[in-house]
């Protein structure tokens, strides 16, 4: 749910961790393309010790809109992680319009794919949205978040409908209706909104799309210099201090991974040196998540690879000297 920023609950894109968190991390840093950056952004940890190269799944950075038009994202993401989000596209459902320029979606009709694109960070002034954002902090200690966001024109309630959260009269709530901006209140917000300028499918946006970069700085437990990565870097080679490598522990692999940004990648598995094929720098993440790799291309093939396999895939892919890609293209 999206809702003004005196409001305590807030729409979150992904569910949020389940663990309590720490104080809120204010930015060190802030710049957008477009000069004055129209929003503030506030970065939540899990509480618990924060390490380098420790993946923190339950990052959160609330976005409040501190404009006096709407603002749209067109992207969020960490400086080294890839976009993970559609920000505007079709819903499944079917459309029942009425006079007035509101509507019903029918959401029951899941074969069909609505006629419209759908805004899913739309925030109207003083309006704020929490996203989910995990990272592994790395040993430097601060990341800039990457937002990409426009400004809709003069007028734009009147080309505006958001979704109005009201309690459904029996479970497995089928139909979701949408209505004038100017007429849903900020505590009924729900989470999607279609803008009539970019409500066609595939058409580029009419409003300039800004990049706005704010800088974090991650409030490590103990100083870089004295926890143990370094020295266990060292034993691959590698001085995290004096050159530019990125490093991943994985827990389920039993392995430290060490990727630079050209792609060369080593790791420390149980305790063992050993190369591995180039990848991404954000590829160490995606292995083992919940038990299971997520969608890669290694070699050159697409592959949803139990845990189990992933080192035997990763090996294999290094006597081909193959590149293993981020994600596995839809």
């Amino acid at each position: 749910m999206i809702r003004r920023a005196a409001a305590v609950a807030l729409f979150a894109l992904a569910a949020p961790s389940a663990c309590a968190l720490a104080a809120d991390v204010r930015p060190v840093s802030e710049y957008s393309s477009a000069g004055r950056v129209p929003f503030e952004a506030k970065m939540s940890l899990p509480d618990g010790p924060v390490r380098p190269g420790i993946f923190l799944p339950g990052v959160r950075v609330t976005i409040r809109n501190t404009s006096d038009t709407a603002l749209v994202l067109r992207g969020a993401r960490w400086d080294y992680r890839p976009e993970e989000r559609t920000w505007r596209d079709r819903l499944p459902g079917r459309i029942d319009p009425n006079s007035d320029g509101s509507f019903l979606i029918d959401t029951s009709a899941k074969d069909l794919l609505s006629d419209r694109a759908f805004e899913r960070a739309l925030l109207r002034p003083g309006e704020e949205i929490e996203l989910l954002l995990p990272l592994s902090p790395q040993i430097f200690g601060r990341h800039d978040l990457v937002v990409k966001y426009g400004l809709l024109g003069p007028g734009w309630e009147a080309d505006t409908v958001l979704e109005e959260l009201i309690p459904p009269k029996s479970p497995g709530k089928i139909k979701i209706g949408f209505y004038p901006a100017d007429s849903v209140p900020a505590g009924k917000r729900g989470r999607f909104a279609v803008y009539a300028p970019t409500a066609e499918p595939g058409k580029p946006d009419p409003f300039a799309v800004y990049d706005a970069v704010i800088g974090f700085e991650f409030p490590f437990d103990k100083p870089p210099k004295e926890q143990e990565l370094v020295p266990i870097a060292r034993k691959a080679g590698i001085d995290l201090l004096n050159e530019s490598w990125w490093a991943f522990y994985r827990q389920p692999l039993d392995a430290w991974i060490f990727v630079r940004d050209d792609g060369r990648a080593s790791a420390l598995h149980a305790g063992v040196y050993e190369l591995l094929p180039r990848m991404d720098v954000s590829v160490p993440e995606e292995l083992c998540q919940e038990g299971r790799a997520a969608s890669l291309e290694i070699g050159g093939e697409k592959a949803d690879l139990p845990c189990g396999e992933v080192w035997e895939a990763l090996e294999r892919a290094l006597q081909k000297d193959a590149f293993v890609a981020r994600r596995k293209s839809a």
